[in-house]
């Protein structure tokens, strides 16, 4: 979202606004208080009421709150887009697994789309395939890398050390992490590992970093040995992208949608094939690997373009 609204499209400015915050329900609730209050007060100026409302959602409550949005949006006459980035909105729509369009939940939401005529993102064509059926006609537009992560040469990678990036979620996997990475070093006591989104580790060689800066991220690409990312979902898997532009090596869930070819694939059914992956990728002294070729159409400016259309297609309608 950040580098969407650091970089519109040509002609476009753009500004952020945050309906989330981390911490109790309290604190949720009054950060989704003041974005119902904050937009308001946007749409009802005609001096920053804007062309376009570009909605990002994920699944179950994100998007019960996103709704009421949607519809202060429409009520005002604005050009509005949905973006769904959720890995498991499928299964949210349609709890039974056989993603339904006839299922109770995708009902609603297309009948509700429908009616408001906004226009309907999501990140991939697989994903396109699974939820067109369910909520109607939807547009396929990748999430850009950040610009400003390049393979960084002068900073030198530390040997074993695993790392996962992820907000504190069991479907992010960090359990399933801290298991394989206790495993491999049964062969390699050099092996740590360093994950985002928890803040407490049993273990001296497990650095639980909670909440991490952009730049905090960025030094963590550049000088970790292998991004490991056993998610069961993801919309977009965004971090291994990002991990790709940094040359980093990657291990991911192989079940997961969208994943480039020459990464490391291993499924969460079985460990030792995890545990074999990391200890062969230390073993093999990779440092900084090219994907450039693979990142093509995930750079700002390809998909900049993309919104172009999409945003002008709006205005005009």
């Amino acid at each position: 979202m950040q580098s969407l609204a650091n970089h519109p499209p040509s002609g476009f400015e753009a500004s952020l606004l945050s309906s989330h915050k981390t911490g109790s329900i309290i604190t949720k609730w009054k950060a989704y208080r003041k974005a119902i209050k904050d937009l308001s007060g946007i749409i009802n100026n005609s001096e920053t009421k804007p062309d376009v409302i570009h909605i990002h959602t994920a699944a179950d409550w994100s998007w019960r709150r996103k709704k009421r949005f949607v519809i202060k949006a429409r009520q005002a006459d604005i050009a509005t887009i949905v973006h769904i980035h959720s890995g498991k909105f499928n299964t949210w729509l349609d709890p039974s697994g056989t993603n339904s369009p006839n299922a109770k939940r995708a009902t609603k939401m297309k009948q509700f789309l429908s009616e408001q005529k906004v226009q309907t993102v999501v990140l991939s064509n697989e994903w396109k395939a699974i939820l067109e059926p369910m909520i109607g006609d939807v547009e396929v537009i990748s999430n850009p890398v950040n610009p400003n992560l390049i393979i960084d040469s002068s900073i030198e990678r530390i040997e074993g050390k695993l790392l996962l990036l992820g907000r504190n979620d069991p479907v992010k996997g960090h359990a399933f992490a801290i298991e394989v990475a206790t495993m491999a070093r049964e062969s390699n006591q050099n092996i740590t590992l360093s994950m985002s989104g928890i803040e407490n580790a049993n273990e001296d060689w497990i650095s639980a970093m909670g909440w991490i800066s952009e730049q905090q991220k960025i030094e963590n690409l550049h000088n970790s040995n292998i991004l490991l990312v056993p998610s069961k979902w993801e919309g977009q898997p965004l971090v291994i992208l990002e991990a790709m532009a940094c040359g980093l090596p990657i291990i991911a869930n192989d079940s997961l949608a969208q994943l480039p070819d020459n990464i490391g694939k291993a499924s969460l059914e079985n460990k030792q094939q995890w545990v074999d992956s990391i200890l062969e990728t230390i073993k093999s002294n990779s440092t900084n690997i090219d994907y450039s070729q693979q990142l093509v159409q995930y750079k700002i400016e390809n998909v900049q373009q993309k919104w172009l259309q999409i945003y002008e297609q709006l205005i005009v309608k």
